[in-house]
């Protein structure tokens, strides 16, 4: 269902809201630039559209043409977000499949994504294994528990009671980026005891894979009473951050498949859209400097569209200038704990699940510090700088 360009879908439905014409032509303005343009010298992208919008039929076909290939719009089915979102994804995945069947070839890899999302940068297609099951790279915040971790904060991030804005209290609250599990997701704790359920949490604004695996979203949906019993018994929120993967993991088999992506410049838009129209007041010309600016974002500092891959810790002083690229970082393994666990949570055979955060293989403790919710450090995004162009399509989103 797409929402408004401020509230989510769930918060526009409860408001009597319907879909807003705005928020589709922000978003797949850039969809058009950032992945069919970005992607037509490599053969070309063709768009499935299914939504909950039958209001929005005729803008959201608009929007999308030439390149749209067929579409379904229909009456929303009151029934848990979850479950709405795996049927939504099920029906798109058909329209592509029947148009496969109608034109006599297959599609290798399907770029799935939700409709309020805003691309900040250009996607290579290429750059996805369609043999794999892709997912946006994700890093959580954790309490320093250890006297090893409490004492890498306290020198990193000066000691207890010099800074009056750091009550004693939160001193050691969500001061260590890493691997992210569900408790910490969902719940902000880690449990100290060994958890069944780490490996199932992933970012789900996105994925790509081979279209017959999309076709298996079908089974939540259909199997809807099954997941809701497998996701109580681990423990876990009936999202699709955990739900998608009880699907991947215990219904597939496809943990060793699972992959995820850095880099990948997407975020929400009622997250990105205010901090682009800030840009209108940023002075450009001669002498004016490079108009990107720096902004607050989770716990980061980072351009107005966020998920840039590149982290310069804030732990480190600025004449040190370290960098933590995950390109770099993947060619170093994956700490194993003195339990023989990855990273002290995941057991081996999720070896491709404790890859999802590349920061955390760094060799330090990475510390983060300041106010809460305190600052791990300043993303950066090597390339092209592509915040004018986001910011005229959200300008444009404004009429």
């Amino acid at each position: 269902m797409v929402g408004t360009i401020l509230w989510s879908p769930s918060a526009a439905l409860w408001r009597g809201n319907q879909g807003s014409p705005r928020l589709v032509k922000l978003c797949s303005a850039t969809h058009i630039e950032h992945i069919v343009r970005a992607n037509e010298a490599a053969g070309g992208v063709d768009v499935f559209v299914h939504s909950w919008n039958p209001e929005l039929a005729s803008v959201l076909d608009r929007a999308y043409a030439p390149h749209l290939r067929a579409s379904l719009h229909e009456l929303p089915l009151y029934a848990e977000k979850t479950r709405s979102q795996a049927l939504s994804i099920a029906r798109a995945v058909r329209l592509l499949r029947r148009h496969e069947r109608d034109a006599a070839f297959a599609y290798r890899l399907v770029f799935l994504m939700r409709h309020d999302l805003v691309v900040a940068a250009p996607i290579l297609l290429d750059g996805f294994d369609p043999r794999r099951i892709t997912f946006a790279e994700h890093c959580c915040t954790r309490d320093a528990v250890t006297p090893a971790e409490k004492a890498a904060v306290d020198t990193r991030c000066a000691a207890p009671g010099s800074d009056p804005t750091d009550p004693v209290k939160e001193r050691y609250r969500k001061r260590l980026l890493g691997v992210c599990t569900p408790d910490l997701y969902s719940r902000g704790v880690q449990r100290a005891q060994r958890q069944p359920n780490n490996p199932y949490m992933v970012t789900d604004w996105w994925l790509a894979a081979a279209p017959e695996v999309l076709s298996k979203f079908r089974h939540i949906s259909n199997n809807w009473a099954w997941y809701l019993g497998r996701a109580r018994k681990l423990r876990l929120q009936v999202w699709s951050h955990h739900v998608w993967m009880i699907l991947v993991h215990d219904v597939l088999n496809m943990t060793a498949h699972v992959a995820f992506a850095p880099g990948v410049r997407i975020g929400l838009a009622r997250h990105v859209y205010p901090r682009l129209l800030r840009r209108q007041n940023c002075r450009e010309g001669p002498g004016a400097g490079k108009c990107t600016l720096a902004w607050p974002l989770g716990n980061f500092y980072t351009d107005p569209t966020g998920e840039c891959p590149v982290l310069r810790p804030s732990m480190y002083l600025k004449a040190q200038m370290v960098r933590l690229d995950p390109v770099q970082l993947r060619t170093q393994p994956i700490p194993t704990a003195s339990n023989g666990l990855l990273f002290g949570y995941y057991e081996p055979r999720f070896a491709s699940m404790a890859a999802q955060c590349s920061w955390a293989r760094h060799t330090e403790l990475i510390t983060c510090c300041g106010r809460l919710p305190h600052v791990c450090g300043t993303q950066e995004c090597p390339g092209a700088d592509h915040t004018k162009t986001n910011w005229l399509a959200a300008k444009a989103a404004q009429v």
